[in-house]
């Protein structure tokens, strides 16, 4: 049986090895030194990886430390390493999941279309759990330190993109609860990005939420001040200008005919396209009595 491990980074650390969960390491080191092997996923000198992670340590006794932390993990995580005697990788033939490696593989995948959907978004972006490795720290290695805060600030700004892109997407198709959501989580994860909080007060005006719009500018608002000494751009205040004018029409609730429509499918499909495209008015055409409002009606 091929071992199989799953690997949570994404708001915390969480191993489990053929579904049962890992809590034995006696060696944050070993942690570590494991996350720092998974997210590189190639084959790494043992010299290297002990001076990466005993920098301050004399050569033969960083290399003592590295073997002590490898029989460890060998122990805890059988067949998962490929331990020789001049290198360190990962067993091909083991299955190894890791969140944070599959939402970046599949993000920049999505990323690069020119269309994607808000549904591929949203199940994607649901990986990231919160910062990598987050409650996490590793203070006997300087380098470790620095790595983690890089890869930390790398997968947050594409989780940024991410949640950009997704909430552009929902509000393109009318989605608008679903846009504010992922305006927020934007927000959750680069609140100094001020288009998110312009994209989250868009999509509360469509939903009439003119008063839950002027709060979340206040509070965007109060963030920069305090974190940043600085007063919001122009593209927010415009938005939040909007939000105390309530400038953007409030929704109306369509009428609900009795009766299901018959028909039309191809019709349903031509309109829909067209309103989600790039027209800005679409009007139906046909004679009296020939079903124009009823149409329209379904659509909405």
């Amino acid at each position: 049986m091929k071992p199989h491990l799953v690997v949570q980074l994404l708001g915390g650390v969480r191993i489990s090895l053929n579904e049962q969960e890992i809590s034995g390491f006696r060696s944050r080191t070993a942690q570590a030194l494991l996350v720092y092997l998974l997210m590189h996923g190639r084959t790494h000198s043992r010299r290297r990886l002990a001076e990466f992670f005993w920098e301050e340590r004399s050569e033969k006794q960083a290399a003592a430390n590295l073997r002590a932390v490898l029989s460890m993990l060998n122990k805890v995580l059988s067949g998962v390493l490929l331990i020789e005697r001049y290198t360190v990788s990962l067993n091909p033939d083991a299955v190894i999941e890791v969140d944070a490696r599959r939402f970046e593989t599949q993000l920049q995948a999505l990323l690069k279309q020119p269309a994607c959907s808000a549904e591929a978004l949203a199940e994607t972006l649901a990986l990231y759990g919160g910062e990598f490795l987050a409650g996490f720290h590793l203070s006997e290695s300087r380098q470790f330190q620095a790595w983690e805060v890089v890869e930390r600030e790398r997968l947050q700004l594409l989780a940024g993109r991410g949640f950009r892109r997704w909430a552009i997407e929902a509000m393109r198709l009318g989605s608008y609860e679903e846009a504010a959501a992922a305006a927020k989580r934007l927000i959750q994860a680069d609140p100094y990005d001020e288009e998110g909080y312009c994209l989250h007060i868009e999509a509360l005006l469509r939903q009439g939420r003119s008063a839950a719009a002027v709060r979340v500018f206040k509070d965007g608002k109060a963030f920069l001040a305090e974190e940043l000494g600085m007063e919001p751009g122009q593209a927010l205040l415009a938005m939040a200008e909007q939000a105390r004018a309530f400038l953007w029409p409030p929704p109306c609730n369509a009428p609900r005919p009795p009766t299901p429509l018959l028909g039309r499918g191809p019709e349903l499909i031509r309109l829909r396209q067209m309103l989600v495209g790039d027209t800005a008015l679409v009007t139906v055409l046909a004679a009296g009595g020939m079903g124009k409002t009823r149409l329209a009606l379904e659509l909405a």
